[in-house]
């Protein structure tokens, strides 16, 4: 399965580390600190990875994605409906 997330994220905090990661039937993938980390500069940020799980049996599988910070308040922008902020998270997963 691929597991593939485009996002746009803010932190009010100044430098704070975001690491990104999801689970494939509660069991997380990327460990720690996740698949991806981000530190921003108080600013808007793009967030995106694609990531390859192997050795999954045939069937139905349940994604969720999963995030931290390191400090302050870690947003998400999921279509707000206003300007500057009607940004629209995508997650897919795929088998290959």
């Amino acid at each position: 399965m691929v597991v593939v997330f485009l996002g746009t994220c803010t932190n009010d905090g100044t430098g704070e580390k975001n690491c990104f990661d999801f689970t494939v039937d509660g069991v997380r993938q990327g460990g720690d600190d996740g698949i991806i980390q981000e530190q921003e500069a108080d600013s808007d940020f793009a967030i995106s990875f694609a990531y390859l799980v192997t050795d999954l049996a045939a069937g139905t599988h349940t994604v969720n994605l999963q995030w931290k910070t390191s400090g302050g308040t870690l947003t998400m922008y999921a279509g707000a409906g206003t300007a500057s902020f009607d940004l629209h998270p995508s997650i897919y997963a795929f088998e290959i």
